[in-house]
């Protein structure tokens, strides 16, 4: 380890020895010497269409959604929304927000455009999506901002607008299953680190209003290749243990939930999408090498699981961009392995795709996370990965 990187690591563990990591999420050592994430019946597929009084008919949902009352859709996971047609000069959707520690934020996009973000806390809010618009049909898309660990999202229908039905789906989906770096943990956010060293300012920590999945690498790969993206993903989770070394906190012990956090309902895994991306690793070796034996047997045992419910998926298992030094190493030698025993055992779907290591003299989200210009960068080599094994 050079100079630079020394200094930045000890600088790291002053920092996060006097600082409580229960709770909110925040930054903690990554095991190469930078900050990872604090732990912390009628169920609707993307094709679903429902048909209610709400102005909710004709909509296409996108990720885990809980359809059982069809006139309040319940829904937690990042990235997970709607799209439709909607004809009219002003659109407006009444929300709803339940059980939230934080607002919950959301993405709106009119004929595909991003428009401004905003939040939803505790209660109910009727909010325009779009105003002055021409006189027409316009492809509407709302989407859950925030992570599955911050409360209950509802969609109670369209106050504003004709519904239409909605546009022509492309059938490709893509599943993500990871930490921060998946649900965008501060990528909204700026820091600066001359010489490596921890943002002159002070920088920035974790908050809903910088954490961004539209703006993540796994929703940029899908818009990109016209697909649709469903993330699960918690700060703080690994895969076989978080980054307090809990080994209850891990992703395969939430990976059947259909609502964040909370256990029940489970999902149908229906529809099954074409690729499954697992980006997994950073929070296991927070203190330390989680050991090759602990790690792997949790990953092989995981991807075992998704194989299960989508028997004809590409498992793509990826490392970066926060790892670096003995972390990395270990964490890509200990994915590969898992990989190549996959392969061995006649399953060759299973494939690896490294990331790379983000430059933080560049700049970077708050706690060193990816910042929405690293998130491009990652979801570049994701839509090639994907082009090359899928011919999308």
């Amino acid at each position: 380890m050079n100079v630079k990187l020394t200094s930045l690591f000890l600088l790291l563990v002053a920092a996060c020895s006097s600082k409580d990591h229960t709770g909110t999420p925040g930054a903690t050592d990554d095991g190469g010497g930078r900050p990872a994430e604090d732990a912390g019946g009628g169920l609707a597929d993307s094709e679903t269409d429902a048909s209610d009084a709400s102005g909710s008919s004709g909509i296409r949902w996108i990720g885990r959604i809980d359809t059982t009352d069809p006139t309040a859709a319940r829904f937690a996971w990042s990235g997970t929304g709607i799209l439709a047609t909607v004809s009219g000069t002003t659109i407006s959707a009444k929300l709803r927000t339940s059980g939230a520690s934080d607002a919950v934020f959301f993405q709106p996009v009119i004929d595909g455009m991003p428009g401004t973000r905003f939040s939803v806390p505790n209660g109910e809010m009727t909010v325009t999506l779009g105003s002055n618009l021409t006189d027409g049909d316009h492809k509407v898309e709302l989407y859950r901002e925030t992570e599955g660990r911050y409360g209950i999202s509802a969609f109670a229908g369209f106050t504003e607008g004709t519904m239409k039905g909605s546009p022509p789906s492309s059938g490709r989906r893509i599943e993500f299953v990871g930490d921060s770096i998946t649900a965008g943990y501060g990528n909204l956010g700026s820091e600066q680190h001359p010489n490596y060293g921890p943002d002159p300012t002070g920088g920035c920590h974790f908050s809903t209003a910088t954490e961004s999945a539209y703006m993540t690498y796994g929703a940029m790969a899908a818009r990109t290749l016209g697909a649709e993206a469903s993330l699960i993903a918690l700060s703080g989770w690994g895969i076989y243990r978080d980054n307090g070394n809990n080994t209850a906190n891990v992703m395969p012990a939430v990976y059947a939930n259909l609502l964040g956090t909370q256990a029940m309902p489970a999902w149908s895994f229906q529809p099954e999408p074409q690729a499954v991306v697992i980006n997994l690793g950073t929070n296991d070796f927070a203190m330390g090498d989680p050991g090759e034996a602990q790690f792997e047997g949790a990953l092989t045992s995981f991807i075992a699981t998704v194989r299960g419910k989508y028997p004809n998926a590409l498992i793509l298992c990826t490392t970066g961009p926060l790892l670096f030094g003995a972390g990395l190493t270990s964490a890509i030698a200990y994915i590969q392995a898992v990989v190549a025993a996959a392969h061995a055992a006649g399953d060759m779907n299973v494939q690896y795709l490294d990331f790379g290591q983000q430059n933080i003299m560049l700049g970077t989200g708050c706690d060193y996370h990816p910042n929405t210009t690293e998130h491009q960068a990652m979801a570049d080599k994701l839509v090639a990965a994907l082009r090359a094994a899928l011919g999308w």
